[in-house]
This record gives structure tokens, C-alpha cells and sequence, in this order.
């Protein structure tokens, strides 16, 4: 049986699976997208608290630097006001 002498029944049988599988591909890539989106979603949720901790940190850090900056200060201070009179 070569292809050029399908029967009309044979024929509506494959275009029936062939519409069914162009319907699922559609919906395939609908459910691709979908999850796509949702999965850039966490991924830029995943950055921002990334972020938002690092910059905690450097805040924190800036903190530090300057308690140590007027302790430093206030030693000296202290050291010099003794050491004028």
C-alpha cells in the first residue's frame, strides 16, 4: 500500500491523530511558558533576597566601622587630654 492510494476512512483516521497532536503541542508549549514564568519568578525572588542580605551586611559593616572609628577617637582623645597637661 503506497501512500497515494490511502483509503477516504484511513485518511480521516490520520488527520483526526494528526489535529489531536497539533492540540497537545499547543498545549505543551503553553505549560512550557507557564513554568518558565513561575521559574524566573523564584529565580528573581532568589536574587532580591540575595541582595537584600548583602546589603545587611554592608549596612552592618558601615556600623561597625563607624562605632570603631569613634572608639578610636574617643581613645584618643582621652590619650591626648592626659598627655597636655
Amino acid at each position: 500500500m503506497t501512500w497515494s492510494n490511502l483509503s477516504k476512512n484511513f485518511m480521516s483516521q490520520i488527520e483526526q491523530i494528526e489535529g489531536g497532536l497539533r492540540l497537545m503541542v499547543w498545549a505543551l508549549i503553553g505549560r512550557i511558558k507557564k513554568s518558565d514564568e513561575g521559574l524566573k519568578g523564584v529565580i528573581v525572588e532568589a536574587i532580591k533576597e540575595e541582595m537584600d542580605d548583602t546589603m545587611s551586611v554592608f549596612v552592618d559593616a558601615n556600623r561597625l566601622r563607624k562605632c570603631v572609628i569613634v572608639e578610636i577617637i574617643g581613645a584618643l582623645s582621652v590619650h591626648s587630654s592626659g598627655s597636655i597637661s
